[in-house]
């Protein structure tokens, strides 16, 4: 896997002349069709691809380099606009096979790509320009930060809620106290 994705950061990197970080936006998508893609295409020592066992068949399909610029069909677009606008590919998705495709405004999937010719197919500017990660998918929440909030420890009790033993010896109470009712039931009951 290390070796995957090495492959596919050091090709972008040389196609574009950048340096991709970690902390680029882009990484966890090289990472994520990194996996994609030993999924579909690795033999493993059966002869077969993690994705012919359970299925029985070849992945097919058509792929494009990881951050090509290509052409896609927006959803939504009113009918008097275009319907295809460019965008940085950035793999397919493993449920539904349709396309991830970014721009400045966020990550789409779509199932329309168009590749362009070989000497338009890298705009810096549109890859630079892509701020979306796969847990933020149209870039708004850019803020990097260290804290981060553990969840509450079950075992311990939540303030304002009683503890099982302040509930277990409520209960124990209820049954052993008669309450009002009780008492005059048993009252009219006695005369």
């Amino acid at each position: 896997m290390y070796a995957q994705v090495r492959t596919l950061k050091l090709n972008l990197e040389q196609r574009y002349q950048i340096t991709l970080s970690v902390t680029s936006p882009l990484y966890p998508w090289v990472v994520r069709h990194a996996q994609w893609l030993m999924n579909r295409y690795l033999q493993t020592s059966d002869g077969f691809t993690p994705y012919e066992k359970p299925w029985g068949k070849k992945c097919f399909g058509s792929l494009c380099n990881f951050g090509e610029t290509v052409q896609f069909r927006k959803l939504g677009m009113p009918k008097a606009e275009p319907s295809f606008t460019f965008g940085i590919w950035l793999g397919r998705c493993a449920e539904s096979d349709v396309h991830f495709v970014a721009d400045a405004l966020g990550v789409f999937k779509t199932r329309s790509v168009r590749r362009l010719v070989p000497s338009k197919q890298m705009s810096q500017s549109l890859l630079l320009s892509v701020q979306a990660t796969r847990w933020d998918p149209t870039g708004s929440k850019r803020v990097e930060t260290d804290h981060f909030i553990l969840p509450a420890d079950p075992a311990l009790p939540s303030q304002g809620a009683p503890s099982t033993t302040e509930a277990e010896s409520t209960l124990t109470q209820d049954q052993t106290t008669p309450t009002k009712d009780q008492r005059t039931q048993e009252t009219l009951e006695t005369t």
